[in-house]
């Protein structure tokens, strides 16, 4: 759904159950979504939980790219912002793994997903600007099991690339909702793929295609926008204790407590990005620097203005440069803020700060629990 190929990788690392090596896996070297919106200068931003699967993708571990990766509670905080400031494209990973896992996988609690959903929503919902010019796509990457009656009709791969698998049909039927002002209240009968999104993005924005044949020949969700908004739209979405409780909380536990290959794929790819590639320190740092830099603002007004922090690395498109290809060497970049979050960590601890101040102007994760999601931005007025 990010590349329109998987560049013929279809094994799980080392599972149990195929024989995939670990580090071939991330080299997927594919050009992506992400990469094409770089071109055009366009801001994005990836929210996620606890393992940002999206980073098998070589091109997202790069430092420029994985500075955009943030925790799912900073979609919250952009939310209620400015619609101008929330990101043009947006992508959403769920939690994949444990007690917690919103991701609709076996065997997590569905509701938990659900939960997701209705957040997400109802904090677009809540920014009036913001829901007007947005477009919110989930979408599941397989039917869960269920029988599906009708069979995949064939399809050329998406390129060369068949070694594992000839990529030469389609996959039985999964949902797909579009959400948005724009979006009619129906069903529609359109036959869409994976790639259909990235059709329409590529169609939007006018960005360079995708190296993917399945891309090329993909029906765009772009027909299901009209061009007139609805008022009848939910104000908020409730769900009730008793919905979001499973009736055996111990059987849940228990399934759980139980690691199947999945599981195990999961954890082989979370360690070998701790391990190995270790991205995760660019949104780690960003986070630290906010932080610090609320910290500081609630501590000493009179440096509000002397802006440590003018340049942000999480819109690498915005530092000072309108055109596609950034000027700055985000690595040196992140070293630069790293010296002035030292020298801004001394100025704090000669001020001799309350541990509690921290405790305050740190965001609340435990209060927001995410199948992968999507928002596109600016989709009415012809779009």
């Amino acid at each position: 759904m990010l590349t329109g190929t998987a560049k013929g990788r279809v094994n799980m690392p080392h599972d149990g159950t195929h024989d995939a090596d670990l580090a071939g896996h991330f080299q997927q070297d594919q050009d992506t979504i992400f990469d094409r919106l770089n071109q055009k200068a366009i801001h994005w931003k990836v929210y996620f939980h606890d393992l940002p699967q999206s980073w098998v993708l070589r091109n997202q571990r790069l430092p420029e790219n994985a500075a955009r990766y943030f925790y799912i509670d900073e979609l919250f905080d952009d939310a209620r912002g400015r619609e101008e400031d929330f990101p043009e494209f947006c992508f959403v990973e769920p939690d994949y793994t444990g007690i917690a896992g919103n991701d609709d996988h076996p065997p997590h609690d569905i509701m938990k997903a659900q939960k997701l959903i209705a957040d997400v929503y109802n904090a677009l919902r809540a920014n009036r600007k913001l829901w007007e010019s947005t477009l919110l796509v989930v979408v599941y990457d397989e039917h869960g099991g269920f029988y599906d009656h009708v069979v995949p009709p064939m399809e050329g791969p998406p390129d060369e690339y068949c070694a594992e698998y000839s990529f030469n049909q389609l996959g039985m039927r999964v949902p797909a909702i579009l959400v948005s002002p724009w979006v009619e209240a129906r069903v529609e009968s359109t036959q869409f793929d994976h790639t259909s999104l990235l059709r329409y993005l590529t169609d939007k924005w006018q960005l360079r295609p995708l190296p993917s044949r399945r891309v090329e020949k993909a029906n765009s969700i772009g027909i299901a926008i009209r061009d007139r908004i609805r008022e009848d739209t939910l104000l908020w979405i409730e769900l009730s204790a008793d919905q979001l409780t499973p009736p055996k909380v111990e059987r849940e536990e228990d399934a759980i407590a139980h690691t199947s290959a999945h599981d195990s794929a999961l954890k082989r790819l979370r360690d070998y990005l701790w391990n190995e590639e270790l991205p995760i320190a660019y949104p780690m740092l960003v986070r630290f620097l906010q932080v610090v830099r609320a910290a500081c603002d609630r501590l000493d007004p009179v440096h509000r203005s002397i802006q440590l922090f003018h340049a942000s690395i999480a819109e690498p498109d915005k530092l000072g440069t309108k055109d596609a290809a950034v000027k700055d060497d985000i690595a040196r970049f992140l070293m630069r803020q790293k010296n002035v979050l030292l020298l801004t960590w001394q100025r704090v601890f000669e001020t001799r700060v309350s541990p509690s101040c921290f405790g305050e102007c740190r965001s609340d994760t435990g209060a927001y629990q995410w199948k992968t999601l999507a928002c596109s931005r600016e989709v009415g007025k012809g779009s």
